[in-house]
């Protein structure tokens, strides 16, 4: 099988790749439906980040018995069916079950973008290929977005459409990856031992609090739109849908921008994203929020491939699989505990007109303070590695 029919393949299969958070523009419509809080619907996108810290945690294991094709079949299966069932579902309970299952597939959706390349390319052809399965997990939000904003104007049930998108990482799967047998480890393989270290774990905190952060925008813009009374779900889609869009044209030019700006990356990141809650909470119109979004979607792309980078050099070559892997359980974590941990807050700060805007001023204020941490150690690596 060419390597060109593999890419496809890759490509096809990261779409899946953002699927948790597919629905955001139709929570508050759901909401509604259901007479729930915000809080209680949030789990719709939190559900799947459980799930995916989990399946994690243990696809390694499986992956030494059953083959990359098998469970990237049973992945695909997942979200579709875990997807689509909804469409027919009027309980919560079992729709937050159907989350579930679809969180299966966005977990092996998520770590078959790293997986997949590394079994069937070579190191120097690596890189390349990764940029291709980051370009196509962004384009899935774009289409899941957009398509869940433009669907919400016939029914919140409509939304769970999106999912169709699953039938590509399918058709994917079964047509363009090779069936390779799992490779038997070695004895030698399990005598070199390396550990995380504190640094490491530094990387994991702020991935944890960036991520618990940064969902405030994704799980409330819909809220916001409707508190402020200029956008619909439509209209929230759309701008998530930009917001992916920035981050899409960022990481095409990541190359040329990361050997322009250096380590000053990170901060940087952290003053665009505090940007685009302060834009946000002050629009008054869906232009400016589009603004707002593409601006925060350039600072999120900005700092991903930034921390993998620097996560993987904290630690041994050995341990960087394990390393990134639990980078991905705080990353999911932080969005799990995300509405947990900042709805309480805004409300206890806020007054009932203006509870939405409240979580977006908290967002801004956690990344400014963010943006001032990282400019100290951006400015001390620096001096580091001028000093070598």
């Amino acid at each position: 099988m060419s390597k060109g029919r593999i890419k496809i393949g890759i490509f096809a299969y990261s779409l899946l790749a953002m699927g948790a958070i597919g629905l955001n523009s139709v929570l508050s419509d759901m909401a509604d439906y259901f007479h729930v809080s915000d809080t209680t619907i949030a789990l719709i996108a939190s559900i799947p980040c459980i799930v995916i810290i989990v399946v994690t945690l243990f696809l390694g294991k499986v992956l030494e018995h059953i083959s990359q094709k098998r469970v990237g079949i049973f992945g695909a299966l997942c979200f579709l069916v875990g997807g689509l069932l909804p469409l027919v579902l009027d309980n919560l309970i079992l729709i937050f079950i159907c989350r579930a299952v679809t969180g299966i597939g966005i977990a092996i959706s998520q770590v078959f973008m790293a997986s997949l390349n590394a079994e069937f390319f070579e190191e120097e052809e690596r890189p390349p290929v990764q940029g291709l399965a980051s370009a196509a997990q962004t384009a899935g939000m774009i289409i899941m977005c957009l398509c869940s904003g433009f669907l919400a104007t016939i029914s919140w049930r409509a939304c769970f459409l999106v999912h169709l998108v699953g039938l590509l990482g399918l058709l994917a799967m079964i047509f363009c990856i090779p069936d390779r047998k799992p490779a038997k480890k070695q004895p030698e393989e399990h005598k070199e031992k390396s550990h995380l270290n504190i640094r490491t774990f530094g990387w994991f905190l702020l991935m944890f609090f960036i991520f618990l952060i940064i969902l405030i925008y994704a799980n409330n813009l819909s809220f916001l739109l409707v508190e402020k009374g200029i956008g619909t779900a439509a209209d929230t889609g759309l701008a998530l849908s930009v917001y992916a869009f920035g981050g899409l044209l960022t990481g095409l030019i990541y190359g040329k921008i990361d050997r322009f700006l250096g380590t000053w990356k990170l901060p940087l990141s952290m003053f665009l994203l505090a940007a685009m809650f302060f834009i946000t909470t002050l629009a008054q119109s869906m232009p400016v929020i589009y603004i707002g979004g593409f601006i925060g979607g350039v600072g999120l792309s900005l700092f991903f491939p930034q921390i993998i980078l620097y996560t993987g050099l904290s630690v041994e070559p050995a341990v960087i699989p394990v390393a990134v892997s639990l980078l991905t359980c705080f990353q999911n974590l932080g969005q799990i505990l995300c509405p947990y941990a900042i709805n309480p807050l805004a409300t206890m700060l806020s007054n009932e007109s203006n509870v939405q805007q409240i979580k977006m001023y908290i967002g801004m204020a956690a990344f400014l303070i963010l943006a001032v941490i990282l400019l100290f150690y951006s400015v001390r690596r620096t001096r580091r590695e001028r000093a070598v």
